[in-house]
């Protein structure tokens, strides 16, 4: 998810959970199906939290 929020410049977790969920390509690309729902922005945050955002920053 993290690398698909920077290749299309989408700062915000929210926005970037919320676009997982909407887009098709997104979820195809994840390997998400049709009626499985990807994680929200607080694994995100908490991906963060546990790893570091130095390390978080560098992937």
């Amino acid at each position: 998810m993290s690398l698909l929020g920077y290749l299309y410049g989408l700062t915000s977790e929210r926005k970037l959970a919320e676009e997982c969920r909407l887009n098709l390509a997104f979820m195809w690309f994840l390997g998400y199906d049709l009626d499985e729902m990807p994680p929200d922005h607080s694994i995100l945050s908490k991906a963060r939290a546990r790893f570091g955002r130095e390390v978080y920053e560098q992937f």
